[in-house]
C-alpha cells in the first residue's frame, strides 16, 4: 500500500489513503502539520522552502508523505517534509 502512495498523482489522494491507513488498528499515522519543528527521529527532511520568518526555520512547511510507526510505536516509515530554512540554509 506504500507503494501506492509514493505513486499517487495528487496530494488529496494521498491524504485520503492516509486517512484509510490511520484506521487500522495497527498502524500509527505521522502526518505532521505545518509550522511542527523538524524531528530527524520521525521526518525525513527532502527538500527546503523560504522561511517566512526566521522563527518557522526548521519548522515543517509541508508533508509529502505520512510516516507510519507499529502498534508499538516503532517507526516503519518516517514522515517526508519539506523545511523551512532561513536564507544561505541557515536554521
Amino acid at each position: 500500500m506504500l507503494a501506492v502512495a509514493d505513486r499517487l498523482s495528487t496530494a488529496e489522494l494521498r491524504r485520503r489513503l492516509a486517512d484509510a491507513l490511520s484506521l487500522l488498528p495497527d498502524i500509527q499515522l505521522i502526518n505532521p502539520e505545518r509550522g511542527v519543528t523538524f524531528d530527524p527521529a520521525v521526518h525525513e527532511w527532502t527538500g527546503s522552502l523560504p522561511a517566512p520568518s526566521p522563527e518557522q526555520a526548521g519548522c515543517v512547511a509541508e508533508t509529502s508523505t505520512a510516516g507510519l510507526a507499529d502498534q508499538a510505536g516503532v517507526l516503519q516509515r518516517p514522515a517526508r517534509v519539506v523545511v523551512y530554512e532561513l536564507a544561505g540554509g541557515l536554521r
